[in-house]
């Protein structure tokens, strides 16, 4: 199921890019939306699969686990509660910071690789018309 819906996205973006005008072609490299296109694309995999453990499975561990937990000692379960909540707080906070860094080493990533299509595909045509020369 997760696969068909991947592939539907791709199709649409694929639609969408073939649609756009020649300006936004010009303005972007083809490298660079090329790898944008297949790295959003795997990131909303990611998600899909990530959201299906946590809506299904992550619920059904906390409620076992924090049963077990107060059979076992309500004293340290409330102590193990508020220990985990302030790692949440600063897990959350560290998680914000990494994702705007991963998100700009992304679109950098993106750009080098949209330069080096460009100069590889312009050294092909040097190449060829030099031997045609």
């Amino acid at each position: 199921m997760t696969q068909s819906i991947l592939v539907q996205v791709r199709h649409e973006m694929f639609e969408r890019l073939t649609e756009c005008d020649l300006a936004f072609h010009k303005r972007y490299r083809h490298g660079e939306t090329a790898s944008l296109f297949l790295m959003d694309v795997d990131q909303l995999q990611g998600a899909f699969i990530d959201s299906a453990d946590r809506l299904f499975m992550q619920p059904v561990r906390l409620c076992v686990g924090i049963g077990l937990m107060v059979m076992l000692s309500w004293q340290l379960t409330l102590c193990v509660l508020v220990v985990l909540i302030l790692a949440g707080v600063f897990i959350h906070a560290t998680g914000k910071r990494m994702e705007a860094r991963f998100r700009a080493v992304s679109e950098k990533r993106a750009e080098v690789q949209g330069h080096l299509v460009e100069y590889l595909s312009t050294v092909i045509v040097a190449r060829s018309l030099a031997v045609n020369a």
